[in-house]
């Protein structure tokens, strides 16, 4: 099975450090996505693991980069 990939850029009115917190904390990111979905991050280091969605339709991600405030990205 390949891996799925998703990649999504979204241009955001407002400064680097405000748009860093929305993406990297998992109460904003709850907020913003929306839904029943539910988000848990286990730290912001490489290797640290992202589980999102709710019920049996969770996933697992591991974060790849972290640059603060200029890049986050998970596989």
């Amino acid at each position: 099975m390949e891996p799925l990939a998703v990649e999504r850029s979204v241009w955001i009115a407002a400064t680097r450090e405000r748009v860093w917190q929305a993406i990297t904390d998992a109460q904003q990111i709850n907020q913003w996505w929306g839904g029943d979905d539910h988000w848990a991050i286990g730290g912001l280091h490489v290797g640290a693991t992202i589980t999102f969605g709710q019920g049996d339709d969770r996933m697992i991600a591991t974060i790849a980069v972290v640059d603060p405030p200029r890049q986050f990205r998970i596989n």
